[in-house]
C-alpha cells in the first residue's frame, strides 16, 4: 500500500472533527479575544478590532482549507476551530511579550533592528508553537513536540525577518523624509539670512555698533551654510537603514535645523531692535526724560546684564515619551522596548539639544559675547545706546 505523504497526513487530520462541540469553542473565542483586548489596552476597541481580525483570518484559513482535496469537516466547525486557535494562540504571545523584553533587552541601548529581532523572533515562536499545541490539544491528540518546535521556529525566523525588511524600509523612508524636509527649511533660512545680510543694513547708519553686528551676521551665515553642507553630506551616506547610523543623521539635522532657526530669529530680533532704537532716538523722545542722549546713554550703561541661560536647569529628557503614558501591560513592555533601542536614545539626544538651545540661544549669546567685549570704547552715544539695547535682550524668552 502506497505510503501517504506529510501534507496528505495534515489533511487529513485537519479533516477529523474536532473533540469540543461548538458552543465551548466560541466561548473559547470570546474569553481569548477579551483577555487579550484587556492587556493590549483600550479594552473595548481593542476587543471589536481583534475579533474582527481574527475572524477574518479565520475564515481565510477555513475556505483555504476546504479547497483542499479530502477535507470532509464541514465549514461551521472549521471555521470556529481556526477562530478558537487563533485567539488562544495571539492570547499566549501577548501575554509572553508583555514580560519579554524586560528579559531579553538587558542592554541600556541597543541597535534598533537587534532589539526588534530579540523582541519578535520568541514572541512569533510562541504564536506558532502555541497554535500546533492547541490544534493537537483540542483534538485530543498526542502533541509531536519535535516537529511543532522545528515548525514553529522556521515560520518565526520568516516573519521576523518579513517584520525587520518592513522596519528597515520605513526607516530609510523615513531618513530620506527628514532629509527632503530639511533641505527644503535650511534652504529658506539661510536664503532669508543672506536677504538680510544685503539689504537691512543699507538702511542703518554707520556706527561701530552696526558694522559689528554685520560682521557677526556675515560669519554666522557663512557658518550656517558650511554646517548645512556638511551635515547633508553625513545623511547622504546612508542609502538603506540597516544600523542606528540612520537615527543619528536623523538627530543631526533636527538639531542643526533648530540651530538655523535660532540663528534666524536672534538675528531679526536684533536688526528690529537696532531699527526700532534709531526710530526712538530720531524722534526724540528720549528726551522726555532725559536731557541729552549721552545722558540716556549712561543710564542704559548703569542697567544690570541678564545672566547667561546656561545657568538654567535644563532637562535632559531621559524619560521615554511613551513609557509616560503608557497603561495596559503590553503597552508597557512595547514602550520598555522602544526606550532601550538607538531610535529613542538619538529621539531624547535632540530633544535634549533642541530644549538646551531653546534656553540657551547660541547665536544671541554669542553676538552678545562679542559686542560686550565693546563696552568702554569709544564710539558715539548713539552706538552705545544700540549695544547695550541688544544686550539687554532676552532672547531665551
Amino acid at each position: 500500500m502506497k505510503k501517504r505523504s506529510s501534507p496528505q497526513k495534515l489533511i487529513r487530520r485537519l479533516a477529523k472533527p474536532v473533540a469540543l462541540p461548538p458552543k465551548h469553542l466560541f466561548l473559547v473565542f470570546l474569553v481569548s479575544i477579551a483577555t487579550s483586548a484587556f492587556i493590549l489596552g483600550s479594552t473595548i476597541s481593542s476587543f471589536f478590532i481583534l475579533a474582527g481580525l481574527v475572524l477574518a483570518s479565520s475564515f481565510v484559513s477555513a475556505f483555504l482549507l476546504l479547497s483542499k482535496p479530502g477535507v470532509i469537516a464541514p465549514f461551521k466547525e472549521i471555521f470556529l476551530e481556526k477562530a478558537c486557535l487563533h485567539s488562544l494562540a495571539l492570547l499566549t504571545s501577548l501575554i509572553v511579550f508583555s514580560f519579554l523584553p524586560y528579559i531579553v533587552l538587558w542592554e541600556e541601548s541597543m541597535q534598533t533592528l537587534a532589539a526588534f529581532a530579540l523582541c519578535l523572533l520568541p514572541a512569533f515562536a510562541v504564536f506558532f508553537f502555541s497554535h500546533f499545541l492547541y490544534s493537537e490539544l483540542i483534538r485530543k491528540k498526542r502533541p509531536r513536540l519535535r516537529l511543532i518546535f522545528s515548525s514553529s521556529v522556521f515560520l518565526s525566523l520568516l516573519c521576523t525577518a518579513a517584520v525587520l525588511l518592513l522596519v528597515s524600509i520605513g526607516m530609510t523612508l523615513s531618513h530620506s523624509t527628514s532629509q527632503r524636509s530639511y533641505i527644503d527649511i535650511s534652504d529658506r533660512i539661510i536664503s532669508e539670512l543672506d536677504r538680510m545680510h544685503k539689504e537691512e543694513y543699507n538702511m542703518l547708519p554707520d556706527l561701530p555698533v552696526v558694522s559689528e553686528v554685520k560682521a557677526y551676521h556675515e560669519s554666522l551665515l557663512q557658518a550656517s551654510a558650511n554646517s548645512r553642507e556638511q551635515a547633508l553630506a553625513q545623511a547622504r551616506e546612508q542609502k538603506f537603514c540597516f544600523t542606528d547610523k540612520c537615527f543619528e543623521t536623523m538627530a543631526e539635522l533636527i538639531i542643526h535645523q533648530s540651530e538655523l532657526l535660532q540663528s534666524l530669529g536672534a538675528m531679526n530680533r536684533t536688526v528690529e531692535e537696532m531699527q526700532r532704537e534709531l526710530s526712538h532716538l530720531s524722534s526724540g523722545q528720549y528726551l522726555d526724560n532725559f536731557l541729552s542722549v549721552e545722558e540716556y546713554a549712561s543710564h542704559l550703561a548703569q542697567k544690570p546684564l541678564p545672566e547667561p541661560a546656561y545657568r538654567n536647569n535644563i532637562s535632559s529628557g531621559s524619560t521615554f515619551p511613551l513609557l509616560q503614558n503608557a497603561s495596559s501591560p503590553f503597552q508597557k513592555s512595547l514602550s520598555y522596548a522602544f526606550s532601550r533601542t538607538g531610535m529613542a536614545r538619538e529621539q531624547e539626544r535632540a530633544s535634549a539639544q533642541v530644549a538646551k538651545m531653546l534656553v540657551q540661544n547660541p547665536a544671541y549669546t554669542e553676538l552678545a559675547s562679542q559686542l560686550s567685549a565693546g563696552l568702554g570704547m569709544q564710539e558715539p552715544a548713539e552706538s552705545r545706546i544700540i549695544r547695550m539695547r541688544i544686550l539687554l535682550l532676552n532672547l531665551s524668552e
